[in-house]
């Protein structure tokens, strides 16, 4: 079965969507609070990084059910691609003063090396 590689990403640093998918998200906090997580897919392309980032709904707060909150959809689907795939998941946690591309590099060496699907937490 070929599917496609992904790993998932979860951070609390701020995202600019103008910027080039490997610097997608800065090393700045998220300017709504520093526990306000994003979540999202990286694809490794022909050139470079892809990076889709779940889109956060207004209104979500701590009282939000779990199912209308935007980390549950990526949640369901990495469940879905380990049942498929017979596969565990890892939460690399990467360190601080490294960059997202550097991040995602060993996040994708890692799934490549231990067949794994990978949560990649980018916090430097």
């Amino acid at each position: 079965m070929c599917r496609e590689k992904i790993v998932y990403v979860v951070t609390n640093r701020a995202y600019d969507e103008n910027a080039e998918p490997s610097l997608k998200f800065t090393s700045d906090p998220n300017p709504v609070s520093i526990d306000n997580l994003r979540v999202a897919r990286a694809r490794r392309g022909e050139n470079g990084y892809e990076v889709e980032v779940e889109p956060e709904k207004e209104g979500i707060t701590d009282e939000t059910p779990i199912d209308r909150r935007p980390s549950y959809k990526i949640f369901q689907e990495l469940r879905d691609r380990m049942r498929v795939g017979k596969r565990n998941c890892v939460f690399f946690i990467h360190g601080y003063n490294v960059n997202f591309e550097s991040a995602l590099d060993c996040a994708f060496e890692i799934e490549n090396l231990y067949d794994l699907e990978v949560i990649l937490d980018r916090k430097s």
